[in-house]
């Protein structure tokens, strides 16, 4: 009896050992099969995700270039519309200066028309030259005062350099600050005057003669008048070319 019963819970202890064992082995069994799973899932994940991943990066490649050049094109055409409107208001500018000189010009010339002929005779009365035998003494400095107001006047239309000529012109033939209320004096000398008075036949002016320094100051009154008709021309857009040599004096019978 004793052994089989002991027979019999042997026999339990070992099916209860295969029942476990069992349980384990499915239970292995079913981990391997879901780590299966879960592995093949992964990889169906992966195989499909790589195109669309690759496909998305492609679009924002893509994306990106487009946005690139289409930044690129519009500093482009705004570089071009800026070079362009720099170059209407260069070429506006340009004409305006045309205009401008072009106006100053003329104008210059208007003044021209009111000094030349008073420049000549003062320089042809210096030089024994031209009418001068016809030219009074006060003419010529009534042509001074003429001249004086019109160059201060018209001041900022000419250059320093041609200002600088005209005073030098100017101090060559005239010596300011005589006295008080006196006119400029000629520097010249007064002897050829009064023969020339006599032979024109106007009325030689005892007065007059105070109105000479005796000066001689006929090669600075020529270089002078000389160097300011140059200036003027190169003012007018003209060029002259003056002999350097003065003129040859008209001489009287005494």
């Amino acid at each position: 009896m004793l052994s089989d019963e002991i027979q019999e819970r042997i026999t339990q202890e070992e099916q209860f050992r295969q029942k476990v064992r069992s349980e384990i082995e499915a239970e292995n069994s079913q981990s391997e099969k879901s780590l299966w799973n879960s592995l093949e899932i992964v990889k169906l994940l992966v195989s499909t995700l790589t195109p669309i991943v690759i496909l998305w990066f492609g679009f924002m490649a893509s994306d990106a270039q487009r946005i690139n050049q289409q930044n690129y094109d519009e500093t482009q055409r705004t570089n071009q519309r800026n070079f362009e409107e720099s170059q209407r208001i260069a070429e506006r500018n340009f004409q305006e200066t045309q205009r401008t000189s072009q106006r100053v010009i003329e104008k210059r010339i208007a003044i021209y028309d009111q000094i030349g002929t008073k420049l000549n005779d003062i320089y042809c009365y210096f030089m024994f030259v031209g009418n001068w035998k016809e030219i009074k003494p006060p003419e010529i400095v009534a042509n001074k005062r003429t001249l004086d107001k019109i160059m201060y006047t018209y001041r900022p239309l000419f250059s320093d350099e041609l200002f600088s000529s005209y005073n030098k012109f100017i101090d060559a033939t005239f010596k300011p600050y005589t006295g008080m209320g006196n006119d400029a004096q000629l520097r010249t000398t007064v002897e050829e005057r009064k023969l020339a008075a006599k032979r024109v036949g106007y009325a030689w002016k005892a007065e007059w003669n105070n109105r000479f320094t005796g000066e001689d100051k006929f090669l600075e009154v020529d270089a002078s008048y000389k160097e300011l008709m140059t200036k003027i021309a190169a003012e007018l857009g003209l060029s002259i070319k003056l002999s350097e040599s003065p003129p040859k004096r008209q001489e009287l019978p005494k």
